[in-house]
């Protein structure tokens, strides 16, 4: 367990606590932070564990508890890199945006010109699939037979099959529930295909690997450790294993690193081989870098990864739920921007922090689940993942929302500790 604050918050406290601030020096209260979080993952029986908590854009206070892994005993620090799950799709949809500031995708365009082949609902072959539909999940893509089939049998770099066989009717993977009977546009599902069409999107328009772009334009960019293969990330040792019941579900390699040869690999062939939808790896403190860039309109640490008016757009509302036009995945999916899950704050559904509106993701993947969520206007952001149970079954539903018990119990914790009625809005 370790405590980190910014260089300007370390200057402050050498004076003296600002009013503003009470609730992030208060030693009782930083002592308390740790107590109740350790409370949840202890009660909870997680394996490991790590909580980023953001206040007024900047102070940070970091949790970690337990194990990264088990038979190594290896606990969980800052430098315990994590399978993120879904929360990986926000990196894809920021590589898209980059893309789309640099003029060379269209959002409102069918994505087919920029794909090299025909992408369309065999439904609704007038109607064209664009990367907006892509990134709020409203495409009519589905995670059908064919996705999980195609995810065990055709992810080599050397695989003939390209993605194209996975979504087209003719295609060797294609089944005929990859794609929902609505029309593509107003309708809501989540699938995370609609991410591997996305880093194939990228990998066409930018001429390069999809997980290389991401490194070079947005990890490096914000000192960011690990990467979306596996296979070339740095620092595999500090990889944490994913558990259900104390088994091992993925990301078991030792300490050692796994071998794959991706020379014979064609940039646009397959964009779901580097797991644009999931697979990213990367620490706790190195995800809350991430989310700072967001909060602060696209910059970080003086880095600017995208404009101010490109994330204004990303976090703005293209889907809304009217009780009919989606899936609500069990109530917690009330809006959805261009990439990220824009939270409401619905008893019993997509609450955070009461009735704070937020931005951002969740992931559930092999175990492990994850968060990673902010209000731009109070400065207030959390980061969450544990990678997994070690007693038998699955997380139990929280009380007061449709998230599970051990991330619930950690928002309420986090927003008792903000005391986030007091916070005047960010300048």
């Amino acid at each position: 367990m370790s405590r980190h604050y910014s260089r300007p918050f370390l200057t402050m406290l050498t004076t003296a606590c600002a009013t503003a601030l009470l609730t992030i020096c208060s030693p009782v209260l930083a002592l308390d932070l740790d107590k109740a979080l350790r409370d949840v993952a202890s009660k909870n029986r997680l394996v490991g564990m790590s909580a980023v908590v953001v206040a007024d854009g900047s102070a940070d206070s970091v949790f970690h508890y337990g194990f990264s892994d088990l038979d190594q005993q290896r606990p969980v620090n800052d430098r315990t890199m994590y399978r993120i799950a879904s929360i990986s799709k926000m990196a894809t949809a920021v590589a898209v945006m980059k893309l789309y500031e640099a003029g060379k995708i269209d959002l409102d365009r069918d994505v087919s010109d920029y794909l090299g082949f025909s992408l369309r609902h065999p439904e609704f072959a007038g109607v064209p699939i664009t990367a907006k539909m892509l990134l709020s999940h409203t495409s009519g893509l589905r995670d059908g037979k064919g996705y999980f089939d195609f995810s065990s049998g055709a992810l080599t770099p050397e695989s003939p099959f390209g993605i194209r066989t996975l979504l087209q009717e003719s295609g060797k993977y294609f089944t005929a529930d990859m794609w929902g009977s609505e029309q593509p546009g107003p309708f809501f599902t989540y699938a995370n295909v609609n991410s591997g069409v996305l880093g194939t999107l990228v990998e066409k328009v930018s001429g390069q690997r999809f997980d290389l772009f991401v490194k070079q334009e947005i990890l490096e960019p914000l000192g960011m450790d690990g990467g979306f293969n596996v296979y070339e990330i740095e620092g595999i040792e500090n990889l944490a294993v994913l558990y259900r019941a104390s088994e091992p579900q993925a990301d078991r390699f030792a300490g050692g690193h796994p071998a794959r040869d991706f020379s014979a690999y064609r940039p646009g062939h397959n964009g779901l081989l580097f797991g644009p939808q999931g697979s990213l790896r990367t620490s706790a403190v190195s995800l809350v870098r991430f989310m700072k860039m967001l909060m602060n309109g696209g910059e970080y640490d003086g880095v600017r990864i995208l404009k101010p008016e490109t994330v204004a757009l990303m976090d703005g509302a293209v889907w809304t739920f009217n009780g009919k036009n989606g899936d609500s995945y069990h109530n917690l999916f009330h809006e959805w921007g261009l990439g990220p899950h824009r939270i409401t704050g619905q008893k019993g559904g997509d609450r955070i922090f009461g009735n704070l509106p937020m931005v951002g993701h969740a992931g559930e993947a092999y175990g492990l689940i994850s968060d990673m969520y902010f209000n731009r206007e109070k400065g207030v952001g959390v980061v969450f993942i544990t990678n997994g149970l070690l007693d038998s079954g699955t997380f139990e539903y929280g009380e007061d929302s449709a998230f599970y018990a051990p991330e619930e119990e950690t928002f309420k914790v986090v927003e008792k500790y903000l005391n986030l009625s007091s916070r005047t809005p960010r300048k």
